[in-house]
Order: structure tokens, then C-alpha cells, then sequence
């Protein structure tokens, strides 16, 4: 790439000029050498500004990459590191990215200086990263001169997260606090909505947060395993909900070492540390699936998990997965 640098004067380089101009008609009219020195001198300094500006974003090298892991719709780390691959050395420089700005300051031949910036994203998915300004005002600050450098790759945003109680409620807000009620040798696995739930079952806790009569679905304490699943059929912002509601259920699994199996997108098992990304990468490039995508993964479950409780995320209500686990089953139906 060639380095194509680009300038916009700034207000004061007009207010300088149009001095100097003054100052050298009023030294010509005069006949003073003084004045037409001093003219010649400010002239001079104009124009060797604009040279060293030039030089002094020669042999830049920028490198973009994200330093950790980027959720949608919350500010991500990103790591500048630009480096002088000149001998000769840099000053007072910037950069930009997205409307960020950072400043970098002088850097030295050979050097390089790492920069933080964070970036927001506000879809989920693979996207471009976004190009890079370099820029100066040195020496004067009378003209911007800047270089324009591409991302050079892609960044893998990661759905959007909320913190889920443990008994994840079906307008969770993430407000509030749970703890685990037993019966026995049983304790709540699950809350649903049932309207005609008895009111021995009906979570009061839940149901002055939303209103809702919540039903407690009790379940062995031993050997418990919860099925979760995200019916791939769907789209528009309730299946972008369901995605989000699976990968924060998927982290609280694993944070609180619940036994699990998930199934989103081409995900299948336990999230762990050691996954995570492979579990959220899924939910980052999954698409919105059709009719028989969602029947295929019922039979599967069906299948798979004889006589287990599946919890599923379903965006459509006839869907096939819905019309062939039983309602008692579609706990995250939004």
C-alpha cells in the first residue's frame, strides 16, 4: 500500500496566512528589510511545516487486533500497536478508530507503542475490523495531516449477555435474588408459567416481580442434568433474544458447575473454559433456521434424550421442536 497521505487545514492556518500576507505587503510597501525578512521567515517556516508534517508519518506500520473477548452491544478491547519502522523519530501522534481517539505521543525509530481502545458493536457475528487513522499536527498545528490504514482482518462478536438467576424465570431480568428450595429428595429445577398452576407451587417471589404465575417445576436433586436447546427456527429480535438467553444460561452453567448438555447451533456438550469460545462462536455466526432444520433437531432430541426434560428457547410457537416436545417442556418459549 502506498503511503497516501492526506491534509486539511485547520482555522489558524488561515488566521497565519492571511498575517504573513499582511506583513509581507506591508514590508514591500515600506521598503523595510526588516519586515520583509521577517515576512521571508515566517513564509519559510509555513512551508517547512508542511514537509516535516509529511515525514513524520513516513514508515508507520498499524497493527489492529482485539485483546479479548468482544460481546455485542458492550465495549470491547481492542490493542493498537504502531510501530516507527523509520531512523528517524516520531511526535506527537494520534489515532482513531470507530470515533475513538487515542493519543500515542512521540515514539522513538524502531519502537512501538501499544494502545487501548475500546469499540462497541452492535450486532452479533463476524464483522470487518474497522480502519485505523493515523494523524499529526506537528510541527505547528496548522494543518491535520492523516494516514488511513485497513483493520486487516475480522473480529468475532460474541451475543449479547445478561446475569440469570438461578431459577431463570421466563422474563428474567436479571434483578433480584434466588436461592434453592427442596422438598425432600427434590428441589426446583425450573420455573414456568402456568396460569393454573396450584398455589402451593406458585413462586411468590417471582410472580410480584412480573405478574406472572409462576409454577415450580421440582426435579431429582441427585444425578440432576439439565437438556437446553435453542430451536433453530426463527428470526428478527425475539430469536436474537433467544440467542442470548442460551449463551448467558450456557455461562451460568459453567460458572456454577451445573450438569448440562447444550444444544445451539453446531454446539453439542458442557460448556466449559475450555470451550467457551467454541460454545459462543456458535451462537456468534448462527442464522435463523426453517421449519425443517427445527423438526430434524426434535426427532434428535427426542432420540438422544428418552425421558429427560428438555428446556427449550423457542422464537415460534407452531414450530415443529414446539408441537413435538410436550408445552411443559418449552420453559424459555418467548
Amino acid at each position: 500500500m502506498g503511503e497516501r497521505i492526506r491534509a486539511r487545514p485547520r482555522g489558524r492556518f488561515f488566521l497565519l496566512s492571511l498575517s504573513i500576507l499582511l506583513i509581507g505587503f506591508g514590508g514591500i510597501n515600506s521598503a523595510q528589510n526588516s519586515v520583509i525578512l521577517f515576512f521571508s521567515l515566517l513564509l519559510a517556516a509555513l512551508a517547512t511545516s508542511g514537509f516535516f508534517s509529511k515525514l513524520n508519518l513516513r514508515g508507520m506500520e498499524v497493527r489492529f487486533s482485539p485483546a479479548d473477548r468482544v460481546f455485542c452491544c458492550e465495549e470491547g478491547a481492542f490493542l493498537l500497536r504502531v510501530k516507527n519502522k523509520t531512523r528517524i523519530p516520531k511526535f506527537a501522534l494520534w489515532v482513531q478508530a470507530e470515533g475513538r481517539k487515542a493519543f500515542i505521543g512521540d515514539l522513538s525509530p524502531g519502537k512501538t507503542a501499544e494502545v487501548p481502545l475500546s469499540l462497541v458493536f452492535r450486532k452479533r457475528g463476524v464483522h470487518p475490523l474497522p480502519s485505523v487513522k493515523l494523524y499529526s499536527l506537528f510541527p505547528l498545528g496548522m494543518v491535520e495531516r492523516w494516514r488511513d490504514y485497513p483493520g486487516g482482518g475480522t473480529v468475532t462478536v460474541y451475543p449479547r449477555t445478561f446475569r440469570v438467576l438461578p431459577h431463570f424465570p421466563r422474563d428474567f431480568s436479571g434483578q433480584g435474588e434466588a436461592s434453592r428450595w427442596k422438598r425432600g429428595s427434590e428441589e426446583i429445577a425450573w420455573l414456568r408459567e402456568n396460569p393454573e398452576a396450584e398455589l402451593r407451587k406458585i413462586d411468590w417471589k417471582a410472580f410480584a416481580r412480573t405478574g406472572k404465575s409462576m409454577e415450580k417445576v421440582f426435579t431429582s436433586a441427585q444425578g440432576r442434568e439439565f437438556i437446553v436447546v435453542l430451536d433453530p427456527m426463527g428470526k428478527g429480535p425475539k430469536f436474537e433474544e433467544n440467542i442470548s438467553l442460551v449463551a448467558s444460561v450456557g455461562i451460568f452453567f459453567m460458572k456454577n458447575s451445573v450438569a448440562h448438555h447444550m444444544v445451539a447451533g453446531r454446539f453439542r456438550g458442557r460448556v466449559s473454559e475450555k470451550n467457551l469460545d467454541d460454545f459462543l462462536t456458535a451462537l456468534a455466526i448462527l442464522k435463523p433456521g426453517n421449519e425443517e432444520q427445527s423438526r430434524r433437531l426434535a426427532l434428535e432430541l427426542q432420540r438422544e434424550f428418552p425421558g429427560h426434560t428438555i428446556f427449550a428457547a423457542i422464537t415460534v410457537p407452531n414450530s415443529p421442536l414446539a408441537e413435538l416436545l410436550s408445552p411443559g417442556e418449552m420453559v424459555f418459549t418467548r
